[in-house]
């Protein structure tokens, strides 16, 4: 879990975007 879903974000690849920037 990583600032995408904090923010709400729905769209599966930003998620693993700003995850991947987030470890």
């Amino acid at each position: 879990v990583g600032a995408a879903n904090l923010k709400g974000f729905t769209n599966g690849q930003v998620i693993a975007e700003v995850d991947a920037l987030c470890l």
